[in-house]
């Protein structure tokens, strides 16, 4: 459980943790009562009256990537005729380069 668990802070006798899913944070809430009395026992909790949860997954890449797909030539024609038409610039560029983009 505790590999679950990180401590933000601990201020205004609140104490934030932070818990990577929303599984454990139920299971806590749970327990919170209990889990209160028992750090009230150690000295540096005496005080506390309240713990807060925030669920933020950890993060983890993707496991694998996909190679880029290259455009059609009729779809690049299709796109960089679209282009012209486009007020803002930034956009423009962008979408003339996707077209002039050679397959990897």
């Amino acid at each position: 459980m505790v590999s679950h668990i990180k401590i933000s802070s601990y201020r205004n006798n609140s104490l934030h943790l932070i818990i990577d899913n929303a599984h454990w944070a139920t299971r806590l809430r749970y327990i919170e009562q209990d889990m209160i009395k028992k750090l009230k026992s150690v000295d540096e909790f005496r005080h506390l009256n309240r713990v807060r949860y925030s669920v933020r997954p950890a993060y983890s890449p993707p496991s694998h990537t996909r190679p880029a797909q290259s455009i059609s030539s009729e779809s690049a024609k299709h796109i960089a005729s679209v282009a012209k038409y486009i007020e803002d610039e930034q956009l423009r560029k962008a979408l003339i380069k996707l077209s002039k983009a050679k397959p990897p």
